[in-house]
Formats: C-alpha cells, sequence, structure tokens
C-alpha cells in the first residue's frame, strides 16, 4: 500500500456544527481531484476535542493510505455515523455522527 501524501497547498472546506449548544469545527482538506486528504475537529474542550481529532487523525491516514478512496471514506464514514456519545442533542447523536452524515453527504457514492 503506498501513501498518497496531500500537497502542501490545498483547497477544503471548514464546516461549523452546534450539538447541544456546544460549537465544533470540522476541517476537510482535499487533494486537487477533490477527494478528502485530511479531517480534523476543533472544540474548546480538550477531551471532547481529543477522542474526536484522534479518530479523525486515523481516518485521515486510512485516506492517505487509500489514495483518497471514497470507497473508504465511506467505510469510515457509515461507522461513524450513529454513534451516540455525549454531548447528543436531536440532531446529532454525537460529534463524530456529525462528523460521518456530513462526509457520506457532501461525498456521494459515484452512480
Amino acid at each position: 500500500m503506498s501513501l498518497r501524501k496531500p500537497p502542501a497547498e490545498r483547497g477544503g472546506w471548514i464546516r461549523t456544527i452546534r450539538i447541544a449548544g456546544q460549537a465544533y469545527h470540522l476541517a476537510v482538506g482535499e487533494y486537487p481531484d477533490g477527494l478528502p486528504c485530511e479531517m480534523s475537529i476543533y472544540h474548546r474542550s480538550a477531551q471532547i476535542r481529543g477522542y474526536a481529532d484522534q479518530l479523525l487523525r486515523v481516518g485521515s491516514r486510512v485516506l492517505q493510505l487509500s489514495g483518497g478512496s471514497i470507497s473508504e471514506l465511506h467505510w469510515m464514514a457509515e461507522g461513524w455515523r450513529g454513534q451516540r456519545i455525549e454531548p447528543a442533542d436531536t440532531r446529532w447523536r454525537s460529534p463524530l455522527d456529525a462528523v460521518g452524515r456530513i462526509l457520506l453527504e457532501r461525498y456521494p457514492l459515484p452512480r
């Protein structure tokens, strides 16, 4: 398996997610072809930020090792979607649920 390194300069996007009144900032970097190459999440609480960001770092590595494979992204996002970990509210079951659902919406499988 070869590593597809993210370019030094890359595009991407940031989305603010509100869960139980708390703001999270999801950042996704993209390869030039538009596939995601790295993900991170920021929250003011080090504990909450820690578990979610570590999982997204592992996810970023999986994406880089798979060459930005959309099927690998879906495999990860499907695993995160629906996870219930506090904080939660009526829209999002956890920060990971939010990330999984947002990624599945933003990067649909080709038809």
